[in-house]
C-alpha cells in the first residue's frame, strides 16, 4: 500500500511539470498588449516602451509636443493618455484636421453702425468710416464728425458749410440772368458774385437764361434758355455742375418756371410771347405746355411763386406799375391783388420761395428783396446792396468745386504763393489783392490759379480775378495781411 501511495505521487509529480512554467503574458503592463506564441510585449498606439513590468513599460506619447499630430496649422493640438485631440483657433472652423477662416465680417452686428468691417486670415478688424470717429467694434459708436467745426477739415471757404452725417456740405446760390448766357456762383448770405462760367449746349449758343427751377423730387434742374437758332426760347435740364443746357424743345417765352411739391411743373409767358402772359403746365419729357389761365393787369415781366405752406400760387407782373397777386390753382381766375402797386420795388425779374409764407425777389434794379404774404417789402440780412446783375433765378445747392484760398494769410511784405480755387478762371488776365495786382500769377486749370501776393498794408482784402467772362470772380475778405 504505501508503494503504491508512493508510485501516485510519483506520477503526479511528472505530469504537473509544465503547468508550472512562467506565463509570459503575465510580464506585460499596462497599455500592453501580448503576443503569447511570441512571449513579447507590445504597447498600445500612443504609448512607447518594452510594455514589460520589470522594462520600462509603456509611457504616453506626447503627439503634440513631438509634432506626431495632424493638425491644422491653425488648430490647437491637446495631448490626452495614449491619444490626441484637435480644435480650431479663434477665427477658424472645421474639424481641427481641416481648419477654415470665418469670415466675421460676413455676420451682423460685427462693427458698430457706420464702420466698416475688413476680414482677415483668423481675425477681423473694425474702422469707422470716413466722416465719422470712434473704434468701430461692436457695442461702441462711430461719432460724426463736425468738419464746419474744424479749421482743417472744413474747406468752403466762401460757400457756407453745413455738417451733414459723415460729411459735409458747402452751400451756396447758382444763379442765371438773360443776357450773357452765364452760371453764377453767389455767397448765400449776401447774393455776393463768386464766381461765373459759361453756359454750353448741343442746341446752340447759350445766351441767356431766362429762369430755372429745381425739381423737388428729384433735384433735376429745369431752365428756359435764349439759344442761338431756336425760336422763341428753348427748355431743358440744366447741369450745376458742368453748367451743360440740355435741350428739350423750342417753347415759348417762358419768363417764370415753378414746381408745385408733386413735380407739377408750371411757367408764365411775358408780354414779349405769342402767347402773352398766360399760365401753364408743362411736360416734362417733351416740353408740351397746356394753357390754364390767361392774366391781366400789369405790364412787362411775369413771374410765379408757389407757397407750398399756403397752397397758393404768387404773381408778380409789370414795370412802371407792378402788382402782386394770390390765387388758388383750381381757380386761377379768381386771383386776390396783394399789392396793386409797389412803391419799393421795380420790375419783378425771378422770385423764389423762401418759406414762412415768404419770397425772396430779384428786380430790375439788381436788388434782393424779401416779401411776405401781406406784400410787406424787407431787405434780408445781410444782404448787398446791388448784385452783379440783373438776375432771373437762383437755386441754393451743395458746391462741386471749392471757392477758397490756401493759405488765408500771408505778410505785408507779400511774396506769398497762395492757391485760388473757382471756376471759370481760364483765360484769367489780372489777380488782385484789395486792388493791387498780384506780383506773378499762373492760371493752373480752369478751376484752380497760383499767385504771388504783393505788398500790402496789414488789412484783410477781397481778391478778385479778372477773366474774359463779363463779370469779375471775388473771393470777398478772403485775404489777411499781417505784420
Amino acid at each position: 500500500m504505501k508503494k503504491i501511495l508512493l508510485g501516485v505521487i510519483a506520477l503526479v509529480a511528472a505530469g504537473c511539470g509544465d503547468s508550472a512554467a512562467v506565463d509570459p503574458c503575465l510580464e506585460c503592463g499596462p497599455n500592453a498588449t501580448c503576443d503569447a506564441a511570441a512571449a513579447t510585449c507590445t504597447c498600445a498606439p500612443g504609448y512607447s516602451g518594452d510594455g514589460k513590468k520589470t522594462g520600462t513599460g509603456c509611457t504616453d506619447v506626447d503627439e503634440c509636443a513631438t509634432n506626431k499630430d495632424n493638425c491644422d496649422t491653425n488648430a490647437t493640438c491637446t495631448n490626452s493618455p495614449g491619444s490626441f485631440s484637435c480644435a480650431c483657433t479663434d477665427g477658424y472652423m472645421g474639424n481641427g484636421v481641416a481648419c477654415n477662416d470665418v469670415d466675421e465680417c460676413g455676420a451682423a452686428g460685427a462693427c458698430a453702425d457706420h464702420a466698416t468691417c475688413m476680414n482677415a486670415a483668423g481675425t477681423f478688424s473694425c474702422a469707422c468710416d470716413a466722416g465719422f470717429t470712434g473704434a468701430g467694434t461692436a457695442g461702441t459708436t462711430c461719432a460724426d464728425v463736425d468738419e464746419c467745426a474744424s479749421a482743417t477739415l472744413n474747406t468752403c471757404g466762401s460757400f457756407q458749410c453745413g455738417n451733414t452725417e459723415g460729411a459735409f456740405d458747402c452751400n451756396g446760390l447758382y444763379a442765371v440772368e438773360a443776357f450773357d448766357g452765364i452760371l453764377a456762383r453767389l455767397d448765400a448770405k449776401t447774393h455776393d458774385l463768386l464766381d461765373l462760367v459759361s453756359v454750353t449746349s448741343d442746341a446752340g449758343e447759350v445766351t441767356g437764361i431766362t429762369t430755372m427751377v429745381k425739381h423737388p423730387v428729384t433735384g433735376v434742374i429745369y431752365a428756359i434758355a435764349k439759344v442761338t437758332g431756336v425760336t422763341g426760347r428753348a427748355f431743358g435740364t440744366l447741369n450745376l455742375d458742368t453748367a451743360v443746357f440740355t435741350m428739350i424743345s423750342a417753347v415759348d417765352r417762358f419768363s417764370s418756371l415753378e414746381f408745385l411739391p408733386d413735380g407739377t411743373l408750371y411757367g408764365v409767358t411775358g408780354a414779349g410771347a405769342m402767347v402773352r402772359k398766360t399760365m401753364h403746365t408743362i411736360d416734362l419729357t417733351t416740353g408740351a405746355a397746356t394753357v390754364v389761365a390767361t392774366f391781366t393787369g400789369g405790364a412787362d415781366g411775369e413771374h410765379i411763386c408757389y407757397d407750398p405752406d399756403a397752397a397758393l400760387m404768387y404773381r408778380f407782373s409789370g414795370n412802371s406799375t407792378s402788382v402782386m397777386e394770390s390765387f388758388a390753382l383750381a381757380t386761377p381766375d379768381a386771383r386776390t391783388v396783394v399789392v396793386a402797386d409797389f412803391t419799393d420795388i421795380s420790375e419783378v425779374f425771378g422770385c423764389r420761395y423762401a418759406g414762412n409764407h415768404s419770397f425772396l425777389v430779384y428786380d430790375i434794379a439788381s436788388q434782393v428783396r424779401m416779401v411776405d404774404a401781406t406784400g410787406t417789402v424787407t431787405t434780408p440780412t445781410d444782404a448787398i446792396a446791388q448784385m452783379f446783375q440783373d438776375v432771373r433765378a437762383t437755386v441754393p445747392a451743395p458746391m462741386a468745386a471749392p471757392h477758397r484760398l490756401t493759405p488765408v494769410s500771408g505778410t505785408i511784405a507779400g511774396g506769398d504763393t497762395v492757391t485760388l480755387h473757382g471756376i471759370g478762371l481760364t483765360g484769367a488776365t489780372a489777380v488782385e489783392f484789395g486792388g493791387i495786382a498780384a506780383a506773378s500769377f499762373t492760371v493752373v486749370s480752369d478751376t484752380e490759379i497760383t499767385a504771388v501776393t504783393p505788398a500790402v498794408v496789414a488789412s484783410t482784402v477781397d481778391v478778385v480775378v479778372t477773366t474774359p467772362l463779363p463779370f469779375k470772380a471775388k473771393w470777398p475778405a478772403a485775404f489777411t495781411f499781417a505784420p
